[in-house]
């Protein structure tokens, strides 16, 4: 099992964006058995997982934003 070390700061912005029903051992328990439990590969969903008044505000905040399609892998170099 891996554990981290979490500051306080860190915990405080955790709580600000994530939803609070994914912040207490039990549900991460059983994230961990439904990941460990899939098939064909591991692999979960975590739905709502960000509070929505937190996507909205971060939504709003790159809306304005200007971005620029720059293709630099293999793919998109390809003919």
């Amino acid at each position: 099992m891996l554990y981290i070390y979490i500051t306080e700061e860190s915990k405080f912005m955790i709580k600000k964006w994530l939803n609070k029903k994914y912040l207490g051992e039990r549900q991460a328990s059983r994230i961990r058995s439904r990941f460990t439990e899939a098939k064909p590969y591991p692999s979960f969903v975590l739905q709502d997982f960000f509070r929505k008044g937190k996507i909205l505000e971060l939504k709003k905040a790159v809306s304005g934003e200007k971005f620029e399609r720059i293709g630099k892998d293999l793919f998109s170099l390809s003919h």
